[in-house]
């Protein structure tokens, strides 16, 4: 509510309003104004209505749902009428809020004289309110800008941004080296001690395949077997294991239970001879070894 030195400054408007204003037949007078020359966007400003009629008539003053553009409704405030013999006096003042951008704006409102069968409307004078500026100038980056009155999403092309991209690589590729440079040794042993054991696993799964192709031990299931070994044998080694014969293999090789497991099957394979089961699980115990040796190289880098 206003205090009680602005109720009777407003109460002294009116009350003059009321003693200058003459009534003849059905004449019906509507004054109105703001009582502050500007306001702030979204503060609250007084703006009074006043009407002066016949004492036997009826008005109506405009209510919370009516349209206050291009201000908005916030309170009213009622003033209790007061009549002569022939007139009577109503009065109100409504509070009221602008969000608008408009350096001036104008309000006018109507009063209704009730009838039989419609309603007479009388509107007020048009008063006026300064919006205070609190950015007095526009940048000069915002002068050049044409201002468009619609609002709708308007597309707009995009550019792409090389500086942001070009920082952004730079960023990720220092990363990455810097990752490299701390960690990149322990991720190549990693994938190559992963290699190494998956190449083993294959080997096994294929060797014993190999071995359990027939219920007997034939020449062709023990050639397939010892090309499988060789074939593995030369992943563990840099020597050509396929294109060795037994005795070039043993120069390289010096282990007795290997020389005896090759005599053994080549005796089987070119002599005819019954390949022996233990010769074939040798290989596989040799390939085994290496590959646990080579495993601790990878390992200890």
């Amino acid at each position: 509510m206003e205090s009680t030195t602005f109720r009777t400054l407003v109460f002294t408007i009116l009350a003059f309003i009321f003693s200058v204003t003459t009534v003849s037949g059905q004449t019906i007078t509507v004054r109105a104004a703001f009582l502050h020359d500007s306001i702030r966007v979204g503060d609250e400003v007084p703006f009074y209505l006043t009407a002066t009629y016949p004492v036997n008539e009826q008005v109506l003053f405009p209510d919370s749902t009516f349209n206050f553009s291009p201000l908005e409704f916030r309170r009213k405030e009622y003033f209790p009428t007061r009549s002569t013999n022939t007139t009577s006096y109503d009065s109100v003042v409504y509070y009221l809020s602008s969000f608008g951008i408009d350096r001036e704006q104008h309000l006018s409102l109507p009063v209704y004289q009730l009838a039989e069968k419609d309603c007479t409307q009388f509107n007020s004078n048009r008063d006026s309110i300064l919006m205070q500026q609190l950015v007095p100038e526009l940048p000069d980056t915002l002068r050049s800008v044409p201002v468009r009155a619609s609002t709708e999403y308007q597309e707009v092309d995009r550019q792409f941004n090389f500086p942001l991209f070009l920082i952004g690589y730079g960023v990720i590729t220092l990363l990455g080296v810097i990752l490299w440079v701390l960690f990149g040794e322990k991720i190549r042993r990693h994938y190559r001690i992963k290699r190494l054991r998956k190449a083993h696993a294959s080997f096994l799964s294929a060797f014993e395949q190999q071995l359990r192709a027939g219920k007997t031990f034939s020449v062709q299931d023990t050639e397939g077997a010892l090309i499988i070994w060789k074939r593995y044998m030369e992943q563990l080694s840099p020597f050509p294991y396929t294109r060795m014969t037994t005795p070039e293999t043993l120069r390289l090789e010096k282990d007795a239970t290997l020389a005896q497991s090759l005599r053994s099957i080549d005796a089987a394979i070119y002599g005819n001879a019954t390949p022996e089961q233990n010769s074939l699980n040798a290989l596989k115990g040799f390939a085994d070894q290496r590959f646990n040796k080579k495993l601790q190289e990878v390992k200890n880098g």
